[in-house]
């Protein structure tokens, strides 16, 4: 009856876990909920501010696919000014979120069968988005012994015949590594596997 991509998915843990704390923070206001990586404060007041002016200003209405152009155009300049990517209005695509970016790059990309590899440990949503477009999930496991560091070694050793994707935090989760080093790592990949694409998740 339902798309059997989508029936093999297994429930969020994250989410799972954040409706659970919400149900003992009901009871014990003194819980924490760790679970969904958000801040513990409101969203500062100038952001709502701005929110409400622009509702107010008439952008209430559908825009052009990628997001509006002022505001690619804006996020483009801060990538080239604070971040030192030369990206341009033309390269943004505006989504709700991190995991609808990931998703949608992913449905681009993957076919019924292919594979993708993912850190681990890492999100718990990317074996979910890799399953959900018909991809298969590798994890790729950073040992707790080396500070969970990423080596060329271990994404060789992952990589199959067939991998088409390589999906990467950045910093990556848990430990921050970011760097020259890791962008050289990935270099290196990338020409010894042309074929394997790259999803930067850019926490910035």
């Amino acid at each position: 009856m339902y798309n059997e991509n989508i029936r093999k998915i297994a429930p969020s843990k994250s989410m799972t876990i954040m409706a659970k704390a919400k149900k003992m923070k009901a009871a014990d206001p003194e819980i924490v909920d760790l679970a969904g990586g958000e801040p513990d404060f409101e969203t500062p007041a100038k952001i709502v501010a701005e929110m409400i002016r622009y509702a107010s200003n008439g952008y209430t209405h559908y825009t052009v696919g990628p997001g509006l152009p002022e505001l690619r155009e804006r996020i483009a300049r801060k990538l080239r000014e604070e971040n030192d990517c030369q990206y341009w209005a033309d390269n943004i695509v505006v989504t709700p979120g991190g995991k609808y970016a990931v998703y949608l790059t992913a449905a681009c990309v993957l076919n019924a069968g292919d594979k993708a590899m993912y850190l681990n440990p890492g999100w718990v949503s990317y074996p979910s988005i890799i399953g959900a477009v018909g991809g298969v999930p590798i994890g790729v496991n950073l040992p707790y012994e080396t500070d969970y560091r990423i080596t060329r070694e271990l994404l060789e050793n992952a990589w199959e015949e067939g991998t088409k994707l390589l999906i990467i935090n950045y910093p990556n989760n848990p430990n921050s590594e970011h760097g020259a080093q890791t962008g050289l790592l990935l270099a290196r990949m990338r020409r010894a596997l042309p074929a394997l694409l790259t999803i930067f998740r850019l926490v910035v």
